[in-house]
């Protein structure tokens, strides 16, 4: 043999140029076989033997790999030399899996995808899968509730009353945030109310019952009594006014003659 096939590792779909030559007398015969069986002329038909003898291989295929072996025949005589041919498989993606379901059952959150890099699987030195294996995307559910907060309280309204004892109040709203979505009001109550104390109320006067009548100045021949009252029930207070009328009155009494 003056060229000979050599053992080679070819990606898949690549071409193959194998080429072998042999001297002698008479001029040897060369014949190709793979894993010991001959060639069809025609088929498979991305092999072909070309005029000189060489085997080229377009396109090789996984089912491509072997031995193969060249031949040379003079008459009864022949010789062969083998060479392996190892076809380099890159791996395939298998296609996408259903989604996953939504990472959050409310609102915006994730869900993924995987695939398998098993169509077929990388063998005999084939590049991996290129990218990921893996792929996500946004997904929205129904809107999460929302709880209703309050907002800060007013100020307070003016006192029921200008003078004593009242009340006064402060509001606020559940607006921060509204309730949505289904999301619980506010707890406890919009109103607050407090006890306020203003200026005391002024307290008018009153008269006390009358005491009893005094004695009489005289016996006999028309004499004066009297009888008084206070303005204590109550007194006057805080601006209000006076009792009126008199705190004492006069009577004439023992008006028999001496």
């Amino acid at each position: 043999f003056t060229r000979t096939p050599q053992d080679t590792a070819i990606d898949l779909g690549s071409v193959l140029l194998w080429h072998c030559t042999a001297t002698g007398y008479p001029t040897p015969v060369l014949t190709w076989q793979k894993n010991g069986q001959g060639f069809n002329p025609w088929w498979p038909p991305h092999i072909r033997i070309l005029a000189n003898n060489s085997l080229l291989i377009n396109g090789v295929k996984r089912e491509d790999a072997g031995s193969y072996q060249c031949r040379a025949t003079i008459n009864s005589l022949s010789n062969a030399i083998q060479a392996v041919l190892i076809v380099r498989v890159p791996g395939g993606w298998s296609a996408w899996q259903s989604w996953t379901p939504c990472t959050q059952s409310c609102g915006t959150g994730l869900r993924y995808r995987y695939r398998a890099c098993d169509n077929p699987f990388p063998a005999h030195g084939g590049a991996t899968c290129p990218g990921s294996n893996e792929d996500r995307e946004r997904c929205s559910a129904q809107p999460c509730p929302v709880p209703g907060g309050w907002s800060a309280w007013q100020s307070w309204t003016p006192c029921t009353q200008s003078c004593g004892t009242g009340l006064r109040y402060r509001y606020r709203a559940c607006d921060n945030p509204f309730p949505a979505h289904g999301g619980a009001t506010c707890p406890g109550s919009n109103e607050d109310r407090e006890r306020c104390s203003a200026q005391p109320c002024p307290v008018d006067g009153k008269w006390s019952t009358w005491a009893d009548w005094t004695v009489c100045s005289r016996s006999c021949g028309g004499g004066v009594q009297y009888r008084t009252r206070t303005c204590t029930s109550p007194p006057p207070s805080d601006g209000g006014r006076e009792c009126l009328g008199d705190e004492t009155v006069s009577s004439v009494c023992q008006t028999q003659k001496c």
